[in-house]
Formats: C-alpha cells, sequence, structure tokens
C-alpha cells in the first residue's frame, strides 16, 4: 500500500535556504558527506515562483546577485560536525552553536565557479564547503 506525503515548497529565499540545510544536516547524519544541492536561482527579495527570472548578465549576474549569496546564506545554517573527527578541545566548545565565518574564493570569474568555506568556530571537523 502506497501512502501520499505532502512536500512542502519553500516561498522564499529564506525559506529555501533552511529547508536545504535541514536536509543536508539529515543527510549527513545518515552518513551521507558529499551531496548535491540545487536550489531556485532567484533576485533577492524576490519570492520564488514558476516564471523564468530575467537574467541579461548571464551567469556571472546569476552568481553575483543569487548564486553566491544563497550559498553563503545556506553554509550559515548548517550544522555537519564530524564528530569522529572531533578533538576534546571542540567537543568542549561546541555546546553553544556560533555562525561559522564564511569565505569565498572566485575561481572563473566569468561563469560564475567559485570555493565557498564556512568554517566552523567550534573547529575545523565542523567546516563545510560548496563548489
Amino acid at each position: 500500500k502506497t501512502t501520499a506525503q505532502v512536500l512542502y515548497l519553500p516561498e522564499s529565499a529564506e525559506e529555501q535556504t533552511r529547508q536545504a540545510a535541514l536536509a543536508i544536516e539529515r543527510a549527513f547524519q545518515d552518513g551521507i558527506t558529499r551531496q548535491t544541492v540545487r536550489l531556485a536561482l532567484i533576485q533577492p527579495d524576490a519570492p520564488i515562483s514558476g516564471e523564468e527570472e530575467p537574467w541579461p548578465g548571464g551567469s556571472q549576474q546569476m552568481y553575483r546577485e543569487a548564486g553566491r549569496p544563497l550559498t553563503e546564506a545556506l553554509l550559515s545554517e548548517v550544522r555537519a560536525t564530524a564528530s569522529s573527527l572531533q578533538t576534546e578541545e571542540e567537543k568542549n566548545s561546541g555546546k553553544d552553536y556560533v555562525r561559522p565565518a564564511v569565505t569565498a574564493q572566485d575561481i572563473w570569474d566569468f561563469d560564475g565557479t567559485a570555493l565557498i568555506t564556512a568554517r566552523a568556530a567550534s573547529g575545523p571537523s565542523g567546516d563545510v564547503q560548496a563548489l
């Protein structure tokens, strides 16, 4: 017997980011450490809709105005600490959550390729990266 499952679709960039962060954390807890996450690239403060977004500046504009800000917001939300790699100091300092420091290193400007890193305040076992 098959049961129906309701899937909530986010209506804003903030909702999308939070939903993706929770999915990443659940997968990480299940042992999946390399993941592919796809986000709707939307203009800042625009609602998520079925309409196609205009990007006259091409991939550079998509990266600058949507891709990078969404990815930075996502990585600042994700809490995925590899407990098997934690030192005693990291275990003790991780009791109070502090948002990670998020940095972006542009690789190719013309196509918006970048390495975005979230450095966890608790130590390197909680660092997260996106390419």
